[in-house]
């Protein structure tokens, strides 16, 4: 039961350090983590995946747009977190591209936090449709609610994507 009480209590420590940096910047905030399951997410290919995601972030938003940055890691897993000059919606497109158009794009939760919402712009929000299971055609949010499927199929689908990317991406560059 302590890793459940680990993760909320990280998860209010979160929140309350993105509503600082909201506030002492007054611009939205984005963080970014692997959406890997179980409670090993500090693991070499989600540290792999989420560094990947930052620098396709930084891809899309000029040095000076960006007011604060840094990585690191927390019971969560591997995480990224942005204060960007921009209007949140904005913001939210971007990262629905990265997410939607990036090899490892579904493997990571980008939450952007507007400077007036207490809660993340939805992708509902921009009238975009919810994130597909990586396992079947259903939405991610019922399948992860419901358990539908064995955690190490979801680890391995990972991996395996993580493996890919590392055969056909970073090898050539």
């Amino acid at each position: 039961m302590s890793d459940i009480l680990d993760f909320l209590l990280e998860r209010e420590k979160r929140v309350e350090w993105i509503n600082n940096l909201k506030g002492e910047y007054q611009s939205p905030c984005v963080f970014i983590r692997a959406n890997y399951p179980g409670i090993n997410k500090c693991n070499n290919v989600t540290k792999g995946i989420v560094n990947e995601i930052i620098k396709e972030l930084h891809k899309h938003f000029p040095e000076d747009k960006i007011m604060f940055s840094k990585k690191g890691e927390s019971k969560e897993g591997p995480y990224g977190i942005f204060v960007i000059n921009d209007r949140g919606e904005n913001i939210k497109r971007a990262t629905i591209k990265i997410e939607e158009n990036h090899f490892l794009g579904r493997l990571v939760d980008i939450d952007v936090y507007d400077i007036d919402k207490v809660e993340s712009i939805s992708r509902k929000d921009l009238n975009k449709e919810a994130r597909k299971c990586y396992l079947c055609d259903k939405s991610a949010h019922i399948c992860s609610r419901n358990r539908s499927h064995p955690i190490e199929d979801i680890e391995t689908y990972i991996e395996d994507r993580w493996r890919t990317f590392n055969e056909k991406y970073i090898k050539n560059r």
